[in-house]
């Protein structure tokens, strides 16, 4: 189970991107989207969820595309719109500000 102490909102989804299933992140620093994070939690419902990154594009210093394994489309794509975004504390230990 994850603990909430365990995590850190790192920013949030914003539209489908394309057909393929990729979905615009906006993160909350330039620090977090350098990141090498091979998956993210999104919260659906109240509950965290791990979602694997197939492929990371970064647009601008705080601003990616992602593709998860298994979001095939633009129609699942679409109901990871407006999810907030959380990595392992762990993982963001030694980016600027924490």
């Amino acid at each position: 189970m994850i603990r909430e102490k365990d995590i850190l909102l790192v920013g949030h989804t914003q539209k489908p991107y394309g057909i393929r299933g990729e979905i615009v992140f906006l993160f909350h620093k330039a620090g977090y989207a350098e990141l090498d994070a091979d998956f993210y939690f999104l919260e659906m419902d109240g509950i965290l969820v791990p979602f694997f990154v197939e492929e990371f594009t970064g647009t601008t210093d705080v601003a990616a595309r992602v593709k998860f394994e298994e979001v095939e489309d633009e129609k699942s794509a679409s109901r990871l719109v407006n999810k907030r975004v959380f990595l392992p504390i762990e993982k963001v230990k030694g980016v600027s500000g924490q």
